[in-house]
């Protein structure tokens, strides 16, 4: 039988558990046919040679890559353990995780203190800002709160990563697992002793801490250590647990949810590259379709102007998102995606969607190119919104596709421009329905030739298209 296992002074029991996994970074395969338990209450230390796979495993852990077979789960007593990821295909989030990767994880827009902020209400735990500022202070970071990261030293830049993942553990009174890749690597004398300092923190609180290290400051205050070497795992230390854990339920992803569109919107508010890089070919397009004449415009097919109306907004929401390149930089979107697992990208492929600008482009177009002709319905103008309105769903797919496509190894292989073809048929939908406002009025019948028939039809189209771009994998 089994017996409880104590780390620090605590009874221990597995948190996290990887079984008969193995993994894979490209075709080289990394670990092979592999099996550990992860202690609740332990310092874990990852080492081997460069190259070895430190840091694949740390992050398998975490569920950013998925194992060729085997699963890593959370162990939950007489019922199924939740699947952290699998071979399967199957996705969630590790309950109370905090990562610091080994780059920073961190679009260099934030502000010092808005990636602790975010950091702890992704990781669950809402903090004061005395409490941050305390933290702050404490790692001499007080001075460099309102400063971006993109402005700060390699070694500040590590301090930062590191305190936003230590602090929601550190300020928890639930067991959490903290991941640290090389988290020693570039910082000075005095942040190593805080760092030491933190690691046995958590510990004494009953948190596990698992670091990919060569540091052997850091290996010397392990409990166990986990040698990579040829596909294989050596483990030095105890390994007995106990096969009755506490129940655990997943972290709800609320919080979590709230913060990443909080992150967009303080991003793009600070650094409107989105916005700019849409309007621009938007409005370019609208003065070359106003410079070839309003005559010819107008004169054309009944559809002919309802078409050059929508299709600024067509080009704006097309437009790959800024988005994609900051959830790129330094690793930002794998931070994302180890605490909101498969949910990272329909909801980001929502809130990164163009919300504002289809509307008011498809007003100003109309203003533009209507040229007060006489055959448009005076009611026309009052309604124009509601076909600008379901271009956000044609703009979500879209999105949906840029990250999917984003998310594949190599994703310059991949001709995205086919993928958006489909999408011409929800706006072509949606020219049908203008013509129809613009030359018979707004009426409410339901029908395929009708406004609101067909304005229906784009929508459903185009939310197919984004719900299989958001469940296709990306490994």
């Amino acid at each position: 039988m089994k017996g409880p296992f104590a780390v620090g002074g605590h009874v221990s029991y597995p948190v996290l558990r990887i079984k008969g996994a193995t993994v894979l970074r490209g075709s080289r395969t990394v670990v092979e046919d592999i099996d550990l338990d992860i202690m609740c209450g332990e310092i874990l230390c990852l080492t081997g040679p460069n190259g070895s796979g430190k840091s694949t495993l740390l992050e398998t852990l975490a569920g950013l890559h998925a194992p060729r077979s085997g699963e890593v789960v959370v162990p939950l007593p007489n019922q199924e353990s939740i699947p952290i990821r699998d071979s399967r295909g199957r996705r969630t989030p590790v309950p109370g995780l905090s990562i610091a990767l080994q780059t920073d994880g961190a679009c260099l827009d934030e502000t010092v203190l808005e990636r602790l902020k975010t950091a702890s209400t992704v990781a669950g735990k809402s903090l004061t800002d005395e409490t941050i500022s305390a933290a702050m202070e404490k790692w001499a970071l007080s001075h460099r709160s309102e400063d971006r990261l993109a402005v700060l030293s390699q070694g500040l830049r590590k301090r930062v990563s590191i305190l936003a993942a230590i602090l929601p553990a550190i300020q928890s009174s639930e067991p959490r697992i903290v991941l640290l890749d090389e988290p020693s690597e570039g910082l000075d004398a005095a942040s190593r002793d805080l760092l030491h300092e933190s690691i046995f923190s958590l510990r004494e609180k009953g948190h596990s801490v698992v670091i990919a290290t060569h540091d052997d400051a850091i290996i010397e205050i392990s409990d166990r250590t986990v040698e990579i070497s040829s596909s294989t795992i050596s483990l030095t230390g105890p390994n007995h647990s106990v096969d009755d854990p506490p129940f655990r339920d997943a972290t709800p992803v609320g919080g979590a949810i709230s913060a990443l569109g909080r992150w967009i919107l303080a991003l793009e508010m600070r650094n409107p590259v989105d916005t700019v890089q849409r309007i621009v070919p938007a409005l370019l397009a609208l003065f070359l379709l106003r410079s070839i004449g309003l005559d010819a415009i107008s004169d054309g097919a009944p559809s002919s102007l309802a078409f050059y109306i929508l299709a600024p907004a067509l080009i704006a929401i097309l437009v790959r998102p800024a988005l994609i390149d900051r959830l790129k930089e330094r690793r930002s979107g794998d931070w994302w995606r180890a605490h909101l697992g498969r949910s990272i990208r329909p909801l980001s492929s929502i809130v990164g969607s163009p919300w504002i600008l289809p509307i008011p482009l498809t007003y100003l177009s109309f203003i533009v190119l209507s040229n007060g002709s006489s055959d448009i319905d005076p009611s026309a103008y009052a309604w124009l919104w509601l076909p600008a309105l379901s271009m956000l769903d044609i703009g979500a797919a879209a999105t949906a596709i840029h990250m999917l496509v984003s998310g594949f190894e190599r994703s310059t292989a991949v001709a995205a421009s086919l993928m958006m073809a489909i999408l011409i048929w929800p706006f072509l939908l949606l020219v049908d329905a203008t013509t129809e406002i613009l030359y018979q009025g707004m009426y409410f019948d339901i029908g395929f030739d009708t406004p609101l028939g067909l304005i229906i039809c784009s929508s459903l189209i185009a939310a197919s298209v984004w719900g299989a771009a958001v469940i296709i994998p990306d490994e």
